[in-house]
């Protein structure tokens, strides 16, 4: 056990996010699997469903900051051309953003010329 206060503290955060952390994993491991199982069994309905819940456990793992958002690319990138390999016929797609677009300029109104 540490004995300044500050290296105590720092321990007991440790831990806590630690098991915090852990929790996240096993999260994402079990989507893993079932993703994985439900591939084998060649099922389009169950494919996309599956492949939506891994798709949300990664992304709750990268915005945790458990994994990288890198690897968080990665690992969907992968599932999902499992998907559509298997025989998945939409494979789900994380949502874009999309830039707004400017409303257009009006035309400036002509005043007639009076005679």
């Amino acid at each position: 056990m540490p004995i300044i206060r500050s290296a105590a503290k720092r321990a007991r955060q440790t831990k806590i996010r630690t098991a915090r952390n852990n929790i996240v994993k096993r999260q994402l491991k079990d989507a893993t699997r079932a993703f994985e199982a439900v591939i084998a069994e060649k099922k389009a309905a169950k494919i996309s469903d599956s492949l939506s819940n891994i798709q949300s456990a990664v992304d709750t793992a990268a915005k945790k900051r458990v994994i990288s958002r890198s690897r968080a690319s990665r690992i969907k990138a992968r599932y999902a051309a499992m998907a559509k390999t298997a025989g998945g016929k939409n494979p789900v797609k994380s949502p874009k953003k999309v830039a707004a677009k400017k409303p257009a300029a009006k035309k400036p109104v002509k005043k007639a010329k009076k005679p």
